[in-house]
């Protein structure tokens, strides 16, 4: 009896009506506070909170509209979240904000659950709501004087397929921007072609799709784009952010150029370098004439995101996608793939924060910051509106993860650095040292210097290869040395070998075959893991040439020497007089005394010698801390032990000497 008392009290309490009653309550509760009725206390503000986390997903009209008069009578008498002082705030932070927190969850589940394409069709008068903390983000933008007129754009509604190694891009969503702007609390209505009806295909009102929710400061709501799918030919969307509309095609979308309408939304900066739409320096100044707040670019390589107050600082958008398109053009001849791809080669925005807790690729990669409240872009960012050739580092390195090159084991934080190197050297005619140091932000990590940081280390000396563990101390990840193999090859042998290289692994992807070349077994090809002696012998057919000792000098160790050796002989690699005059110059530069050693280490480390600024200045297992250790105890010995190691290696590589 007791049981059945149990089912049928979980079946009540669980009932939809009962949920929803529930809710009702709550929201009473919350207005009887906003409107100075009935106080509650912080404690009560917080179960409250944890209240409408957990039953937002219960909305329905009546809680709607409930909700909606909460909202507009807090904005009244109090403001608008984000706008001074209710933010940012820190996830964890209670204490004097109880009653913002409330509303920042009621938000939060209005847009999660509220919003859905079949209730605002229904009832699309119910959503002409604006919440005013879209004045902070995404920003503010009037709505549209002319909500009856027709307005007309053209998307390409086709993908290409995908080539070669998938690559994190080409199995998503593909984006289209519109060039039109959604302004806050207004409905619009969008029409389409039946070919995208019931096909997959979607609309998208915010570019800024990614969820904030586990970064630990609060920096405006964690959810801000709304998905509308394509069920019939005219589309009613609502949001009570506003923001830019986009139409989203499946990855087997093959409905070619297509025309658009839409209305009551409004135009919004829009620069296209697309094929069928080149836009001229006229259009480029029609387009920087309108008010919305986010400024949208497509070519056929390339997509972004801006803020509209960075216009002020661009000087010629048409300059500006070229540059981007040159420079995506220079990535994917390197990688092997073909110029225009499944996806755009990049695609990245700007927001109030990073998407995540380091530095992340995606679709849209989203890494570098933008405060609403000082809205002018800073000299840091530029780089933004002027070329990515400047981009420093971080763009490139997440575009190295989202491409799937292969890499040796432990490389992946290494080698995908490298295809900068080629856009500054080949693209931008930047001497080769210095493309390379730039490619992980140091100008003077040359690749002689790269060399000195792997033969000063004690697995060198004592001819081990290098620390790929993953842990501090790891030799491989975030440094130069870990990717300086690359740079040279092609200091030695010029460019080819590599993009050969990276051309033929995507021509052996797309035919099936096994990576494993030496051993000739059955071996799943894993891009972050690829087999030693099979990475070596391809990168050594490339180069038409035998790499093992180069790759062994940079700790790359062949797993079976003898087989390597073999597979080397079958296809008539032999030794290079290069790399043995290399191997022998790199004996003439490791430092044999503390001075030296020091001379190194400023150019590895500026810092090195200063206190440390933080824990991992200090650790003495990697980076500054290392160097701070060990400028303290190198000597003569650790020089000498080092230059026997590497005579070693070109002892047993070179037996007969420098090779004719």
């Amino acid at each position: 009896m007791n049981h059945l008392i149990k089912i049928t009290l979980f079946l009540f309490l669980h009932h939809p009506l009962l949920a929803s009653y529930h809710l009702e309550n709550t929201l009473d509760l919350l207005h009887n506070h906003v409107s100075g009725k009935s106080l509650l206390s912080a404690q009560e503000l917080r179960a409250l909170e944890d209240d409408i986390t957990q039953k937002a997903e219960d909305l329905q009209q009546k809680t709607i509209t409930q909700s909606f008069e909460i909202i507009a009578l807090y904005e009244k008498t109090l403001g608008p979240l984000f706008v001074s002082p209710k933010g940012p705030f820190n996830r964890e932070q209670y204490q004097g904000i109880e009653l913002d927190r409330v509303m920042f969850a009621l938000q939060q589940g209005i847009l999660d659950y509220a919003y859905s394409a079949k209730q605002v069709a229904k009832d699309p008068q119910l959503y002409k709501v604006k919440f005013g903390t879209s004045e902070y983000f995404p920003g503010s933008c009037e709505k549209s004087q002319e909500p009856t007129k027709t307005l007309v754009c053209k998307i390409n509604a086709s993908q290409r397929e995908g080539y070669g190694y998938p690559t994190m891009n080409d199995v998503k969503v593909t984006r289209r921007p519109t060039g039109w702007y959604l302004p806050p609390g207004e409905i619009g209505v969008i029409a389409v072609p039946s070919s995208l009806v019931n096909n997959g295909y979607q609309i998208r009102v915010g570019a800024h799709s990614w969820d904030l929710s586990k970064k630990p400061k609060v920096h405006r709501l964690d959810r801000v784009s709304l998905v509308y799918p394509i069920k019939t030919k005219k589309v009613t969307i609502a949001h009570p952010l506003g923001g830019g509309i986009y139409i989203e095609l499946p990855p087997d979308a093959k409905s070619g150029i297509q025309n658009i309408h839409a209305k009551n939304v409004v135009e919004a900066p829009f620069f296209s370098h697309r094929s069928f739409d080149l836009m001229s320096s006229d259009d480029c100044r029609k387009e920087r004439s309108l008010n919305a707040p986010w400024v949208d670019f497509e070519t056929e390589r390339f997509m972004m995101q801006i803020p509209t107050e960075w216009l002020k600082q661009l000087k010629d958008p048409i300059k500006l996608m070229e540059e981007y398109d040159k420079c995506m053009d220079l990535y994917s001849e390197l990688v092997g793939r073909p110029s225009l791809r499944a996806n755009s080669v990049l695609y990245h925005q700007v927001d109030v924060t990073m998407r995540g807790m380091a530095f992340f690729p995606g679709y849209p990669q989203s890494n570098f910051n933008w405060n609403p409240k000082a809205p002018a872009i800073k000299p840091m960012q530029k780089w933004i509106i002027e070329s990515p050739q400047k981009a420093g580092h971080v763009l490139f390195h997440e575009m190295g993860h989202a491409e799937r090159i292969t890499k040796f084991t432990g490389g992946t934080e290494a080698v995908v650095n490298f295809p900068y190197v080629y856009v500054h050297n080949v693209g931008y005619n930047v001497d080769l040292n210095e493309a390379f140091g730039l490619s992980f932000g140091n100008k003077n990590m040359s690749i002689d210097e790269a060399a000195i940081s792997r033969m000063i280390t004690e697995n060198f000396r004592e001819g081990r290869p290098a620390n790929i563990t993953n842990k501090p101390g790891d030799e491989v990840k975030y440094q130069h040395r870990g990717y300086a193999i690359y740079a040279d090859i092609v200091d030695l042998f010029g460019w080819e070998p590599i993009k050969s290289f990276w051309a033929t692994d995507q021509k052996n992807f797309i035919a099936g075959k096994d990576f494993n070349f030496v051993k000739g077994r059955s071996f799943p090809a894993n891009i972050n893991k690829d087999p030693n002696d099979s990475r070596i012998l391809r990168l050594s057919i490339a180069a038409g040439i035998d790499l093992t000792p180069l790759a062994q000098f940079w700790g790359r160790y062949p797993d079976d020497q003898e087989a390597l050796k073999k597979a080397m002989r079958k296809h008539n690699l032999e030794p290079s007089h290069k790399i043995y005059d290399k191997l022998q110059h790199y004996k003439t530069i490791i430092p044999m005394n503390p001075e030296e050693f020091m001379r190194h280490a400023k150019a590895a480390y500026p810092r090195v010698g200063k206190p440390a600024r933080n824990s991992n200045e200090n650790n003495p297992l990697y980076g500054q801390g290392w160097y701070d250790k060990w400028s303290q105890i190198y000597s003569l010995e650790h020089g000498e032990k080092a230059q026997k190691a590497l005579q070693n290696l070109i002892d047993f590589y070179f037996p007969n000497g420098r090779p004719s």
